[in-house]
């Protein structure tokens, strides 16, 4: 479980190599865009909203550690 949220990372961070391979329009070629241009703020939002994303992902490969996992469960009410 914990690779597979792991990989919204990589999904995030693979969408700027495909998107200026490929030139797709999106937020990967937009941060590059950001990026060579100096526009800061667009890329702080775009690594601030990119941090949040991959934090949720592993939050919640966290919380559903305890459900899936009964060990996990019995560990966390003994402390």
């Amino acid at each position: 479980m914990t690779l597979q949220f792991a990989s919204i990372s990589e999904i995030i961070g693979g969408s700027v190599l495909v998107e200026q391979v490929f030139s797709y329009p999106g937020l990967g070629q937009a941060a590059v865009t950001a990026g060579l241009g100096s526009d800061l703020p667009l890329l702080l939002g775009i690594t601030v909203i990119t941090a949040a994303i991959v934090f949720a992902g592993n939050l919640a490969a966290d919380l559903l550690y305890g459900v899936i996992d009964p060990k996990i469960r019995r560990r966390a009410a003994k402390l």
